[in-house]
């Protein structure tokens, strides 16, 4: 009897939460500091047990973040999933990059390694630059003409297409589905943005943080209707239970 193949063919997003390893140097002389460390941890550690099932897993390891899940997943379902970790961490003043990429993949609890994740990676370091989840080049992604509707992507500058995790409509849908409360937090993200570029002084981290209000700046726009979300809700609890 052959053996069980290794690698699953998965769908992976590769974050790296920015200005973190800094944090984590000078915590070594900052207890305060460490102590915040350690609440973050422990509050994503909460979050992302929401996402742990035996079709999608979730890793976190000092100042990376990997998310997968197998394939053919719901990309809508994927990018409402990245949309709230995002925007979490946002509201503690961390900016994220990341690349989403498909392929052979080994992830299972705290063990990841494969060639999709050297892909991601690669991506992410080389190609991101700024605060944004750019989507691999070679990667299809099929969204329905109702799928758009959320507007799970949109295409930058330079014409890399990215997770739109900002998208009025993506993360009402996405805190809806969680059961968490919506109530002022894309003030609060939007204030904690304008806050993080006052207190940069750094160049490198000055070129981020405007790219990231520009983002911030060109998503916003009127909130989506309720009946709009509740349709759009029960869409994306019925095409996961279908996938």
């Amino acid at each position: 009897m052959p053996d069980s193949p290794i690698y699953e063919d998965r769908l992976l997003a590769f974050l790296d939460v920015l200005g973190f390893s800094d944090r984590l140097l000078s915590s070594g002389n900052d207890q305060k500091l460490a102590q915040k460390i350690l609440d973050l941890f422990v509050s994503f550690k909460t979050l992302s047990a929401k996402f742990q099932s035996d079709d999608f897993a979730v890793t976190l390891f000092s100042d990376t973040l990997c998310i997968s899940s197998r394939e053919p997943p719901n990309f809508v379902s994927f990018s409402c999933g990245l949309s709230l970790i995002v925007t979490s961490l946002l509201g503690l003043n961390y900016t994220v990059r990341g690349a989403v990429s498909r392929g052979s993949l080994y992830h299972q609890r705290d063990i990841i390694f494969g060639p999709c994740l050297v892909r991601a990676h690669n991506l992410e370091s080389t190609m991101a630059i700024f605060p944004r989840i750019i989507i691999d080049p070679k990667l299809e992604v099929d969204i329905d003409r109702e799928g758009l509707l959320f507007e799970p992507i949109y295409d930058d500058h330079d014409a890399l297409r990215c997770v739109n995790y900002l998208s009025p409509v993506l993360l009402e849908v996405a805190l809806r589905l969680m059961g968490l409360p919506a109530q002022h937090l894309r003030t609060e993200i939007k204030t904690n943005i304008d806050r993080m570029l006052l207190a940069a002084k750094e160049e490198r981290a000055l070129q981020k943080l405007r790219w990231l209000h520009g983002y911030s700046e060109h998503v916003s726009g009127e909130n989506p209707s309720e009946a709009r979300i509740q349709e759009l809700v029960l869409k994306v609890r019925a095409s996961s239970a279908n996938s």
